[in-house]
């Protein structure tokens, strides 16, 4: 029994000895767990420098919720400088205890490259750590990174990258390209990853696609290049980059339009100044005979006339009449030209061909007299009547014609005659041929008639002879391009009108899908959009690339297009392909009328894109200070974050807009940001 009696004599001392080890092992859990609440009270209270302090010593005793926490604070820059690296130091430790939260958060940082490098695999092991778990976010991350990932090499991803440099998704351009996309592929309408981020405003996205090797040169289906895009939408630094990378400079728009015509055109004078100071030709002119000095004086771009005159140019003091430039003068072609011993411009040309082409009356007679073949093709496949009519050469046609010439002997592509009058503009041969009997809608292989090629030419008397003699005025080539689509993207109002008085029809789409609105809305005028929506009921249709009307006009900053497009209360808020509305795009590039305009339509400044981003997160990013007033005056919510976990005020600040991020700071951010600290798993 004595054992048995030590044992409860010395009882009471066993639990005493009990109660402090527990009392021992619990107070530094409730230390803790009080030390979490007083962090969170902190970050409340908008005190982040006090709330970082407590959570990194929670952090560096192992506590997960405090390196969750402090991970969240360098990433978003509150009471720290932002850094990535740290955020993905502390999102990895809290992660490899198992923490959901900082799982789907260390797989954001590795999908985009932030603070690491890029590594989607890496990225999808994280998330599908965090879906395990039940995190509703990750497991639509599995299904979304899987799906992307799922076609290495292939086309899709060249499709993937092209739709990613649209959107402006670094990270993702970056893989896609490391996985072997090709950086040069093209869409439907023959456009490549930099001409999609320049035509988006991606400036960022064109610096890395030229720094990796982008074909500068690639144009869209209707020869618009990378540069011409930039110019014409206002693009300063991406127009600034392409030149940096060797862009031509000199390279026209299919009527013609150089970058400083362009620009001049449309009074754009920091870009004149850039495109004078790069060597721009001042001097040149577009199709319709037109320079960049006589646009910017006919439109009163004042500060661009006086750019001009500054590089040489004078004012002109009457409108400059439409010269042709493409058909050089008979001097060049005069027998002093041939000489022996030099490469011989007319080898293998018969010489009744020689005589046409030259203009030389007498001698096309005397060949015929002597009994010349008549319809003898040269190694061009031309004709002496192809020769004369190219040349406008009339009084020679008609001799050629009077005896006997075949107006549709046509060459290997099938230009007949009436197609080279027509394409170079000579108005007098087309209506004689047409008289003789020329065919009028004779098309070239590839589907181009001659209205088609009058119609990109700007011929307008010769459009007009074509549709009296009854010209298909629907004729496609074969990529579905009509006249009226051509017009449409020309800014040529008066080839509209004449088409549509000929019955075009506006509803015609081509290949891609798109139609006469489409193009007015892309490239073309206000008078052209207004032409046909009189004549098109549906303003809303979504093109196959999901793009709309106003979206377009928007992107444009067309803000009369945007008027006529809001008129009839349609869907304010359709989005494009990457999930952007009018009003996004508006706010993303500045346009600051079209946004009040949106706004007072009701649009609503909260949708997101494919991205997360809403219309303020856009403008923050870029740094447009009336568009971010404009928008919490329409009560957009600062709070919002994007699918990387970034509120406009987090892409303020990377940007360095100051002014943006003192305005945000104001307006005060709201339970959002608390979210972070909220550390269920």
């Amino acid at each position: 029994m004595v054992p048995h009696d030590r044992s409860l004599r010395h009882f009471p001392g066993f639990i005493a000895t009990l109660l402090c080890s527990l009392l021992l092992s619990i107070t530094p859990l409730s230390v803790a767990a009080e030390t979490l609440e007083e962090a969170r009270t902190a970050v409340r209270m908008r005190q982040f420098e006090k709330a970082v302090e407590i959570y990194e010593q929670l952090a560096e005793a192992g506590d997960a919720k405090a390196q969750y926490a402090v991970a969240g604070m360098y990433r978003a820059g509150k009471g720290v400088k932002k850094d990535f690296s740290k955020a993905f130091f502390w999102f990895g430790k809290a992660a490899e205890q198992d923490f959901a939260k900082a799982q789907y958060n260390l797989g954001n940082l590795y999908e985009y490259g932030w603070g690491v490098t890029s590594d989607r695999e890496q990225a999808l092991g994280w998330y599908q750590a965090a879906a395990e778990q039940g995190h509703r976010q990750a497991k639509r991350k599995v299904e979304q990174l899987a799906a992307s990932m799922a076609a290495k090499n292939g086309e899709g991803n060249s499709e993937r990258m092209i739709d990613a440099s649209a959107s402006g998704d670094l990270g993702l351009v970056r893989e896609l390209l490391r996985q072997g996309a090709d950086i040069d592929a093209t869409d439907s309408d023959l456009r490549t990853a930099l001409y999609s981020a320049v035509l988006n405003g991606h400036t960022q996205t064109v610096a890395e696609l030229l720094k990796m090797g982008a074909d500068i040169s690639i144009g869209d289906r209707l020869g618009n290049t990378p540069l011409l895009t930039a110019v014409r939408l206002d693009r300063l630094e991406e127009t600034r980059l392409l030149l940096n990378a060797g862009a031509n400079i000199e390279q026209p728009d299919p009527v013609g339009n150089t970058a400083l015509i362009l620009a001049a055109g449309k009074g754009l004078t920091t870009i004149t100044a850039l495109l004078i100071e790069r060597g721009a030709n001042p001097r040149a002119d577009n199709k319709k005979g037109q320079s960049a000095m006589q646009l910017a004086w006919q439109r009163k771009h004042h500060k661009v006339v006086i750019q001009l005159e500054q590089a040489g140019i004078e004012r002109p003091t009457t409108v400059k009449q439409r010269v042709s430039r493409r058909t050089p003068p008979l001097s060049a072609f005069s027998d002093g030209l041939v000489v022996a011993g030099e490469e011989q411009p007319f080898a293998g040309w018969p010489t009744l061909n020689i005589a046409a082409w030259r203009g030389s009356d007498s001698l096309v007679d005397a060949l015929l007299k002597q009994g010349a073949d008549i319809n003898a093709q040269d190694p061009e496949g031309l004709t002496a009547l192809a020769r004369a009519a190219w040349q406008g050469q009339m009084k020679i046609v008609q001799r050629l014609l009077n005896a006997g010439a075949n107006p549709e002997i046509a060459t290997e592509e099938a230009a007949t005659p009436l197609f080279h009058a027509a394409k170079k503009g000579q108005t007098k041969t087309v209506r004689e041929l047409l008289a003789r009997g020329a065919k009028v809608d004779t098309a070239l292989n590839d589907g181009t008639s001659p209205l088609l090629t009058a119609v990109k030419n700007a011929h307008r008397d010769i459009v007009s002879l074509l549709l009296d003699q009854g010209a298909a005025v629907d004729s496609r080539k074969r990529d579905g391009t009509t006249p009226l689509m051509l017009a449409a993207s020309m800014e040529e109002a008066d080839f509209i009108r004449m088409l549509l008085d000929a019955k075009a029809n506006p509803g015609s789409v081509d290949d891609a899908g798109h139609d006469a609105l489409w193009f007015a809305a892309k490239l073309g005028t206000l008078e052209s959009l207004k032409l046909l929506s009189a004549k098109e009921a549906n303003l809303h249709r979504q093109y196959r690339q999901k793009e709309t009307l106003l979206i377009l006009a928007a992107s444009r900053g067309e803000t009369g297009m945007v008027g006529v497009l809001i008129k009839d209360n349609g869907n304010i808020d359709q989005t494009g392909n990457t999930g952007n509305t009018a009003l996004m795009m508006a706010s993303h590039l500045g346009h600051k009328k079209i946004v009040a305009m949106l706004l007072q339509k009701g649009s609503n400044p909260d949708q997101r894109n494919h991205n997360g981003d809403s219309a303020l997160m856009l403008a923050a990013r870029e740094g447009h200070q009336a568009v971010i007033k404009q928008l919490l005056a329409g009560n957009a919510n600062p709070n919002l974050r994007n699918k990387k976990r970034e509120q406009a005020i987090d892409l303020a600040r990377l940007n360095n807009h100051t002014a943006i991020v003192e305005r945000l700071e104001q307006t005060g951010s709201g339970p959002e940001w608390l979210d972070m600290f909220r550390f269920s798993r």
